[in-house]
């Protein structure tokens, strides 16, 4: 098959359980655009209608567009919703005869009637309700949404400075907030983020935030970057930190830890010395010898801390680890 560039879009905002793939160059041609997806686990690497599964599965769009070079397919929940946030997936389309892979980020998935959960969630031990006195609202600002029970959220900051949430618990019939980058929440500012890097949150009733459990590494002081020929950046971190990412290619005004594509594309590779308070890099230009960066990052999925989060509710009164 021949390797294309995807770009993925939200295709719901603020609903979820829709996405807008498009995939160039691609020539219109009168085929199915029925489509594979694939992720790294051995065990079970296609996508399947009830998850992932052993066999491929051929997925049959929502809808399907053509302009000029660009074809763009619609995929719904069953997709959406079984893919964790991050993760990188091979897309196939064999009537068209192409394959892409794309970093699965910034999709809302559903949280309605027979939408999958992000992760299975055991029943947590009654408590007794604790009396609280809301702060005063400030006249300035819209009144907070106020919510029946806290919800438990897990959130990972992205190399775009921007706080991804995902809810942690099924029965919550709301998508997540979504903070523009650089942005917290109420009661939890951006540098609270920044510092803890990945880890729990929960929402109280008056929609107040605050980080229940963090990522024991935090963010990662010094990365090694390689830009491909395709445009995607690959970030890995060094002295010993588990965190790496291979960043889609470039969008209009994208910023990766707070430096234009742009700056690491003419640079080609080097080192990013990070900010923790604020995820802002310094580039530190490249040195004659240096080893350039895996093809394959390593990269951590969240389905493996969602299901650690589900454990530790259960014993109740445990420090909630993601990590």
């Amino acid at each position: 098959m021949r390797e294309v560039r995807a770009r993925l879009e939200d295709a719901d905002a603020g609903g979820g359980g829709r996405a807008r793939l498009s995939f160039a160059p691609v020539a219109a041609m009168d085929r199915p655009a029925w489509f594979t997806v694939r992720g790294s686990d051995p065990a079970t690497p296609w996508l399947g209608p009830a998850g992932w599964q052993v066999a491929e599965h051929r997925f049959h769009p929502l809808d399907v567009e053509h302009d000029g070079q660009t074809l763009t397919i619609l995929v719904g929940r069953e997709v959406v919703d079984a893919i964790p946030e991050f993760a990188v997936v091979e897309i196939q389309l064999p009537g068209y005869d192409i394959v892409c892979k794309v970093s699965w980020e910034g999709v809302v998935p559903s949280y309605g009637p027979g939408a999958l959960a992000p992760a299975p969630a055991a029943p947590r031990p009654p408590r007794p309700p604790r009396p609280r006195r809301p702060p005063p609202p400030d006249p300035g600002l819209p009144p907070l949404p106020v919510r029946a029970a806290p919800v438990l959220f897990a959130f990972v900051v992205t190399p775009g400075r921007r706080v991804m949430l995902r809810v942690l618990d099924p029965s919550a019939g709301e998508p997540p907030p979504r903070p523009e980058p650089g942005e917290g929440l109420p009661g939890i500012p951006f540098e609270a983020f920044a510092r803890a890097f990945r880890g729990t949150l929960l929402l109280d009733q008056d929609g107040q935030g605050r980080i229940v459990g963090r990522d024991p590494d935090g963010p990662p002081p010094r990365l090694r970057f390689r830009v491909t020929p395709g445009g995607d950046t690959v970030v890995q971190a060094l002295d010993g930190h588990p965190y790496g990412e291979q960043i889609a290619g470039p969008r209009p005004d994208s910023l990766i830890f707070g430096l234009p594509h742009a700056v690491l594309a003419e640079a080609g590779q080097g080192e990013l010395v990070l900010d923790p308070d604020h995820l802002v890099a310094r580039l530190v230009p490249d040195q004659p010898g240096v080893d350039p960066l895996p093809e394959r990052p390593h990269r951590r999925s969240l389905l493996v801390p969602l299901l650690g989060v589900a454990v530790v509710l259960c014993v109740g009164g445990a420090t909630i680890l993601l990590w």
